[in-house]
């Protein structure tokens, strides 16, 4: 959708800006179509991000064969909250699930889940995985508005 989009700006900024040449040159106005056509390109290499770093427009995955999860609108609210607490007992020190379901009054499956999810992009990430019972730790540079980016 934004490849067509961004393909049919091209061609119409690309026109206009064609037709601006054919005025009298006291009548030009080169900004507005030359803003047009850099519109058009912006939206022509979102597209490429998007299609790069594996993203669509409705959420799932380019290249993958699994099944999407499934979460409405609720679960996903929940499995947010959990993160946050997770996130927030996390910012004094690494510690394990069990500590983290202890503070944070969850289930251990319910702070792996949250760790699952956090941990995708490496938020939260584990400091000893060698171990029995690997120590998670906070990476605050991905928080909040510091993150964004």
């Amino acid at each position: 959708m934004k490849v067509g989009l961004g393909g049919f700006l091209l061609a119409a900024s690309g026109v206009w800006l064609y037709g601006e040449f054919q005025t009298p040159p006291a009548e030009r106005m080169f900004w507005v179509p030359a803003v047009a056509l850099g519109g058009s390109f912006w939206v022509l290499f979102d597209a490429w991000a998007d299609f790069a770093q594996d993203r669509r427009l409705d959420g799932r995955r380019f290249h993958t064969s699994e099944p999407d999860d499934d979460l409405n609108a609720s679960d996903v609210m929940l499995l947010s909250q959990h993160a946050h607490l997770i996130a927030n007992a996390l910012r004094e020190e690494p510690k394990t699930v069990g500590e983290l379901a202890d503070e944070c009054d969850l289930t251990g499956s319910r702070v792996r889940e949250a760790i699952n999810v956090a941990g995708s992009d490496e938020t939260i990430y584990p400091v000893d995985r060698n171990t029995d019972q690997p120590r998670y730790a906070l990476d605050e540079g991905k928080m909040g508005a510091s993150g964004v980016g």
